[in-house]
């Protein structure tokens, strides 16, 4: 017997390290909760996804997660989001229309919210 191959996993450092690239350093990121740190520490972004936020914005990191696409986008316009990283794909990004940008970390999702 075998055991399962474990589920892939997306390097987060790899991913900050990418967003360290790009230029110019401006805007925020809504990311995944517990990597907001190594963003604020490698880059000039501001983030959304620190586990040691506030309330509301823990309230709204989760909801961005896994709410419906019309949470998603109220997130984005309330925090003024001017980017998403995920690992993986976002499953609404259509919806809440962002576009999709290369980015430098496989796995990883880099979209633009244009709004």
């Amino acid at each position: 017997r075998s055991d399962p191959a474990p589920a892939p996993q997306c390097d987060w450092t790899a991913a900050a390290r990418a967003l360290g690239e790009i230029r110019p350093q401006r805007g925020s990121v809504m990311t995944e909760l517990w990597v907001g740190p190594e963003i604020l520490w490698r880059t000039g972004f501001d983030v959304v996804g620190a586990p040691y936020e506030m309330a509301p914005a823990l309230a709204d990191t989760k909801l961005f997660e896994t709410g419906s696409a019309a949470e998603g986008r109220g997130v984005l316009a309330r925090r003024h989001i001017d980017y998403v990283l995920t690992c993986g794909p976002q499953p609404h990004a259509g919806a809440m229309g962002l576009e999709a940008l290369p980015f430098g970390a496989p796995g990883f999702r880099f979209y633009r919210n244009p709004s």
